[in-house]
């Protein structure tokens, strides 16, 4: 759901800001976000509102200032689409990068996290193949 501004209470939010950037010069080496988490908490610890502010600026540090995280994703799917890997589907080709991009973990740590979440019991459960269901009698899953 995106939430609308009210462009009155923004002004007020930003003049508040404002007094406070520039009362503080120690803003002036720090990263943006950096400055920004500063500010929002300056401006809660004296009582001032900020939602309005705290959405824009959220909102706009959101966007990527450049395509590189893309790019990379692109190579790393042209690297996996070789002879082989053109014989796998798209879902299996999506699974695989976001695995490579999200876990961090080194074969150890791994071993031990599948070990702690019994994600081995949870892969070798049949009850999410629809077809095995189907064979023990049970029903399938209802979409409404």
């Amino acid at each position: 759901m995106m939430e609308i501004l009210d462009v009155v209470n923004l002004y007020d939010e930003f003049i508040d800001a404002k007094d406070l950037i520039d009362k503080q010069p120690f803003y002036q080496n720090k990263p943006v976000d950096k400055k920004w988490m500063d500010i929002f908490g300056e401006l809660k610890m004296n009582f001032h509102k900020s939602k309005n502010l705290l959405l824009l600026v959220s909102k706009i540090l959101s966007i990527p200032c450049s395509s590189v995280f893309v790019e990379r994703i692109f190579r790393l799917m042209s690297s996996h689409w070789t002879d082989t890997g053109n014989q796998c589907n798209v879902g299996l080709l999506r699974a695989q990068l976001q695995v490579k991009e999200n876990f961090t973990f080194d074969c150890i740590q791994f071993y031990y996290y599948i070990k702690e979440k019994d994600i081995q019991k949870a892969a070798d459960n049949s009850e999410k193949y629809y077809w095995k269901r189907k064979q023990k009698g049970q029903k399938f899953p209802t979409v409404s």
